[in-house]
């Protein structure tokens, strides 16, 4: 009686009973790979319900890509945007502060070279006698008495004074205007 399980040309096989050879093992394995598969009843196409579905697969994974960009996206702005609020509004303390030097430093300038004007003793003298009413031994001083009529006799001649504040002149000028050549003469 012949040993069941044996297979081959020399005989060998498993003692076990039921078990296959390893060459019955080779080509049973390579028939369930896909290449050496042949083909069953016809090749798998797609239908378009399965183009259908894949593509809505596709538009699916589109629309999570672009749903993680927004959120990524949405954090950083929220990150970021305190950072660069205060980075702009330093920026603008920066040159305002900038600003304040550059009138400071020439603030200094003026007061600097006002200072060099003191130092000449012409200069002194004329403001003294300008704002103190100072004079040389010797000179005598007139202070007019009744400076405004005087002022008053510039406006009706049309000479407007400068020294006066601008709506004050407006209104002289309106006088003036008001007045014909017969009311200038006393």
């Amino acid at each position: 009686m012949a040993s069941r399980g044996t297979s081959g040309p020399a005989g060998k096989g498993s003692s076990r009973p039921g078990a296959r050879s390893t060459s019955a093992r080779r080509t049973s394995a390579r028939s369930t790979s896909p290449a050496s598969r042949p083909p069953s009843g016809g090749s798998r196409t797609r239908t378009p319900r399965g183009l259908k579905q894949q593509a809505q697969r596709e538009q699916g994974s589109g629309l999570w890509r672009w749903g993680v960009i927004a959120l990524v996206t949405l954090v950083l702005l929220v990150l970021l945007a305190p950072t660069m609020r205060s980075y702009f509004t330093q920026r603008s303390d920066i040159a305002a502060l900038e600003r304040q030097v550059a009138a400071s430093e020439q603030r200094v300038a003026e007061l600097e070279e006002e200072r060099e004007r003191w130092n000449d003793p012409a200069y002194v003298e004329q403001k003294a006698r300008e704002q103190l009413k100072f004079v040389r031994p010797g000179e005598v001083s007139y202070t007019v008495l009744g400076a405004d009529e005087i002022e008053a006799l510039e406006v009706a001649s049309g000479q407007v004074s400068e020294l006066r504040p601008w709506y004050d002149r407006v209104w002289a000028s309106i006088g003036q205007a008001d007045r014909t050549e017969t009311d200038l003469t006393p």
